[in-house]
């Protein structure tokens, strides 16, 4: 995942008419730091990057001493700020960290040690096939802005009062990647449903880069779109699509880094587990940052052979076979084939 570029536009100058100094800091508390302070309206866009407006959002911003202030509001598209004169680094997200079923916030207070760890799924019993295996939430959506800002007063041409107050436009980022796995499968129809596993993707993310953790966990791919060659065939493909953190930073791309395994539960009851080594198939492809609709950074995908599932006879209880036609010839839009 890259590192998200400093962004500033700044020293866009607004008259303390335009809005009124008692209406304007009596939007929200401010410290009272004294005469040399100034004011900085923050603008943020959640349409070049994000896939809209949150309902809310968390600003934090750290002095040279690395000393945070944190600031949470419903007032997404600006806010004000007031601090000493100086230099500042901010970072601001969607939401507060409350609000986040999928993931903890640790190290908030250090803008270089603050980071995201996933949580874990307890809402589902293992099956005889994942006996033991503890998963890790796919990440909600996370939308971060990292910059940093000045206030100083020689950005002024002219200073008639002890307030100065400036523009900045920040452009939250995603940091959540997505994963979308494919598999060929002949017989299809003998199968009634299918759950799975993958391994090695790191369990949390670092905000001030958006690099993943060296830990990693395993995601539990329950949900799958099942499709055939034509109407009738007996051959044709199952897809799922979860997001991550990626793969950790130390990822060498060995085939043995990453495990995914499938379980069939098959027309007649009986389940069929297969495991492939995938750590070496991955590629990652990275969106275009000019796009304006980009809802994720990077797509990881691979190849593997086919898994031919044997021939069985349905069970006097089993369920129906649902499949779509798979278009994927005809211009699909699946974002690849594994």
């Amino acid at each position: 995942m890259r590192h998200f570029p400093l962004m500033l536009l700044a020293a866009v100058m607004m008259t303390l008419s335009s809005c009124g100094e008692d209406s304007f800091l009596n939007r929200r508390e401010f410290v009272d730091y004294g005469d040399k302070a100034s004011e900085l309206l923050l603008r943020v866009d959640w349409d070049t990057y994000a896939d809209g407006r949150p309902t809310g959002m968390s600003l934090y911003t750290y002095n040279e001493k690395g000393d945070g202030e944190r600031l949470v509001t419903n007032d997404v598209d600006s806010v004000p700020l007031r601090r000493p004169d100086g230099c500042y680094r901010l970072m601001l997200f969607n939401l507060s960290t409350d609000e986040f079923g999928s993931m903890n916030f640790y190290r908030m207070d250090d803008i270089d040690s603050a980071r995201v760890m996933l949580t874990t799924v307890t809402q589902r019993a293992n099956r005889s096939w994942d006996k033991g295996v503890v998963y890790q939430r796919d990440p909600e959506q996370l939308y971060v802005a990292l910059d940093t800002l000045a206030f100083p007063p020689e950005l002024m041409a002219t200073r008639t009062t002890d307030t100065v107050r400036y523009v900045v436009v920040e452009r939250p980022r995603p940091l959540v990647s997505r994963l979308v796995i494919r598999v060929r499968i002949e017989n299809i129809r003998g199968m009634r449903s299918v759950e799975g596993s993958i391994n090695g993707f790191s369990a949390g993310c670092r905000l001030v880069d958006g690099v993943g953790t060296d830990s990693t966990g395993t995601h539990l791919l329950d949900t799958w779109k099942t499709t055939v060659d034509s109407v009738g065939a007996e051959n044709g493909y199952i897809t799922t699509s979860i997001t991550t953190f990626g793969l950790p930073p130390g990822s060498g791309h060995k085939a043995g880094d990453n495990v995914l395994k499938l379980a069939f539960t098959m027309a007649d009851n009986t389940i069929r587990v297969y495991t492939f080594d995938v750590g070496d198939k991955f590629e990652v492809v990275a969106n275009d940052e000019f796009h304006s609709s980009l809802s994720y950074q990077m797509t990881l995908y691979g190849q593997l052979a086919d898994v031919k599932l044997p021939e069985v006879k349905p069970s006097d209880n089993a369920g129906g076979f649902n499949a779509e036609v798979d278009d994927w010839d005809n211009g699909g839009d699946y974002d690849i084939v594994f």
